[in-house]
């Protein structure tokens, strides 16, 4: 069994009705460049396409890419709060 490597940097980011902004090339490119970074979006009640975008990054770098998809807006804060707390319960990374 091979083993898994952890990126050491996992970076959380926000997102909230940002299905026309999101730039899926440009995350793409940088998960492709930066190897030692994973990216935990926090898809914050989003009520446009925002969801269907992130799910396809997701499925396409499921290994460094993860989705929490939040039900309803909870603001920034705890957007943050809870976006970092499903980063650091998904892998040992040294840095969220």
């Amino acid at each position: 069994m091979a083993a898994v490597i952890v990126p050491p940097v996992c970076l959380v980011v926000l997102c909230y009705n940002e299905h026309h902004r999101l730039n899926v090339r440009a995350f793409t490119s940088y998960l492709q460049a930066c190897p030692q970074v994973a990216f935990c979006f926090v898809d914050d009640g989003s009520r446009d396409g925002t969801s269907e975008v992130l799910d396809a990054l997701a499925s396409d770098n499921h290994e460094r890419v993860c989705v929490l998809a939040l039900p309803a807006n909870v603001g920034k804060a705890e957007a943050v709060r809870l976006g970092m707390r499903h980063a650091l319960g998904w892998k040992p990374f040294d840095y969220v």
